[in-house]
């Protein structure tokens, strides 16, 4: 009996110990991923870390860097893939996949897709990494589930990964992303179609004053206590000199440069509030004179500066192919993972050293898949775990179409790579992903609450700089 009880008290001791150890390195490794935004606008970085405070999904946005790090370095979270290997850790991955980095595009101007679309983390790393990370979103997103209803959902979700991968490799045509058939993906390009044809994006981002359409300057959603959700303002005259002098350099990195009409800016604005991982970097929406002077043509996009890729401890990563600036990098990277060229037809980079920016359409068309929508329609029955398990399956398969045709940082293609890893052993590859998923997502909500404790122990930047 003594034994035993000695046994119970050292293992109260050690839990403790090990909260603390998770919160001294949930601190550090916050701090050390976001110094630089600390120390460039301190106010903005603030509001980010309490977007990231204010609901799970955000905080998994938001730490795609401790993701990594649990992962790929030594600690209690540290661990291969019975799939991985030197040669399946130079493939080009998503770097940050989640549920909400997959949305709609209408390509080339004729067809609406479902698609990957963010791609800041883009890099050369280990293919498990988006799979793994995937699956974890999908726990965090549906955490009310039951634990076996999560499980299936990733097995499923990896299964088909695994699966497309082996049958792209053998020949087979890739998933095309108008060919989503389940009722959450058909949802999306459905409400994407409508916002697309309505112009809801000028509607809501632009007024029309005296026959003239002008940015729109003010509250979009009204603001969270702690920090702004969707606000638009002027832009200083340093700001607009660096725009317009960006916007010189957009239009020939476009895929057809031919098909867009010499930039005219006629309006340009800030906007605050969107992403969390980006959400301190500057975003601009110029409105651009259309193919007529009438307004009813005239086009809304989006520059916003591009970040550095998250780091991966211990991968090697070169030789590798360098890029000039990171909006290089990630508009290069985005036309290599995406199923058409012209997924976005706008999309380019625009640079002014030491800044540069990524450049996208802002319309109506480019949808993201919403984890609150499938929360409450879920929540309500509206949707019902066979439909999210369809839906799973699809983005699944459209994560193996964008690793299977992208060339990794050894020049191979990655379908044939990834599929002799897997050599026809889905379900063993499901169970994998799905157990890490399951229990990595349990991490995740803890490690929030340790986060929002350390906001209120050591401030609104987690004791930077005297906060």
């Amino acid at each position: 009996m003594r034994v035993v009880l000695l046994g119970l008290s050292l293992l109260a001791a050690c839990a403790p110990a090990e909260e603390a150890a998770r919160a001294a390195w949930l601190q550090s490794t916050l701090v050390a991923d976001n110094r630089a935004l600390f120390e460039r606008d301190p106010g903005a970085a603030a509001q980010k870390l309490a977007k990231m405070a204010s609901e799970p999904f955000s905080f998994l946005r938001g730490t795609s860097g401790q993701f990594v790090r649990d992962v790929l370095e030594p600690g209690p979270w540290h661990q291969q893939s019975r799939f991985g290997g030197p040669a399946t850790a130079r493939r080009l991955i998503l770097g940050d996949a989640h549920l909400e980095n997959v949305g709609t595009f209408h390509a080339g101007g004729v067809r609406l897709v479902v698609d990957f679309n963010d791609f800041d983390s883009a890099t050369y790393g280990p293919f498990h990494l988006d799979v793994w990370r995937l699956c974890a979103s999908i726990g965090v997103a549906l955490r009310e589930a039951e634990e076996a209803t999560q499980r299936r959902w990733m097995r499923t979700f990896a299964e088909a990964y695994a699966l497309e991968i082996t049958r792209i490799s053998a020949g087979g045509r890739p998933l095309a992303g108008d060919e989503a058939a389940d009722p959450v993906l058909r949802d999306l390009l459905e409400r994407a179609d409508d916002e697309g044809s309505s112009g809801v994006a000028l509607t809501t981002y632009t007024r029309l004053v005296d026959g003239q359409r002008v940015p729109f300057l003010g509250e979009v959603e009204p603001p969270d206590p702690a920090f702004i959700e969707n606000r638009m303002v002027p832009v200083s005259l340093a700001e607009r000199r660096l725009v317009e002098a960006a916007l010189g350099t957009w239009r020939p990195s476009l895929v057809d440069p031919a098909q867009v009409a010499p930039v005219q800016l006629k309006g340009l604005a800030r906007r605050l509030g969107a992403g969390v991982s980006s959400y301190p970097l500057p975003r601009y929406y110029a409105l651009l004179e259309g193919p007529t002077p009438g307004v009813e043509d005239d086009q809304l996009i989006e520059l916003r500066e591009a970040g550095d890729p998250v780091r991966l401890p211990g991968v090697q990563q070169l030789p590798w192919p360098r890029f000039a600036t990171n909006a290089h990098r990630v508009v290069a990277l985005q036309k290599s993972l995406q199923a058409y060229l012209d997924d976005d037809p706008l999309l380019g980079r625009a640079v002014v050293a030491p800044t540069s920016f990524r450049v996208r359409a802002r319309d109506g068309f480019q949808k993201n898949l919403s984890v609150s929508r499938l929360r409450a329609r879920f929540g309500d029955g509206r949707w019902d775990a066979d439909d999210l398990e369809a839906a799973f399956a699809t983005i699944g398969r459209l994560l193996a179409r964008a690793h299977a045709g992208a060339l990794g940082s050894d020049g191979a293609l990655g379908g044939p790579v990834i599929a002799a890893a897997l050599d026809g052993k889905a379900a063993a590859f499901g169970e994998e992903a799905a157990a890490f998923g399951v229990a990595y997502a349990r991490q995740i909500l803890s490690d929030l609450d340790t986060f929002r404790d350390l906001l209120v122990d050591h401030g609104p930047l987690l004791g930077y700089g005297g906060w």
